[in-house]
């Protein structure tokens, strides 16, 4: 694991040069569980992707544990990501899909608990967590 370190960092798509990401400042220390919330269209996939390298960063710096990254191709970063809606299996609690990635890299099941717990406390969802599985999601939004 490593620290990520963002800063200024934006996205402008095409000839109009459309802004997805506006000069965003972000520090992750290594370990820290970190929630991007806000609502659709806003740039938080896109921010995901910037720092997966599945999109080029169009101005500012990224580094993990302060190296360089902005134009490290995706392979040279170990890192994931787990994608909007459909990447969610529609048949596990939405705790168990925010664990599964830590689960398939082995992460002591405490470590697990206490990491998805704390995201879905600061998100105001751990209740509604626990029993909603991702098709009831729509119904009880």
């Amino acid at each position: 694991m490593a620290s990520i370190r963002m800063r200024a960092v934006s996205k402008r798509y095409g000839k109009t040069e459309s802004l997805a990401v506006d000069r965003v400042d972000l520090d992750i220390a290594e370990g820290e569980f970190v929630v991007l919330l806000g609502p659709s269209g806003c740039g938080k996939t896109t921010t995901l992707r910037l720092v997966a390298g599945l999109e080029r960063v169009s101005g500012g710096e990224l580094s993990f544990d302060d190296h360089l990254m902005t134009d490290v191709p995706p392979e040279g970063r170990n890192v994931g990501m787990v994608f909007q809606n459909y990447a969610l299996d529609p048949h596990m609690t939405v705790f168990r899909n925010l664990a599964f990635g830590m689960q398939a890299r082995r992460t002591a099941k405490a470590e697990i608990g206490r990491r998805v717990w704390s995201g879905l406390t600061r998100a105001g969802s751990a209740r509604r967590a626990l029993s909603t599985r991702r098709a009831q999601l729509t119904e009880a939004t």
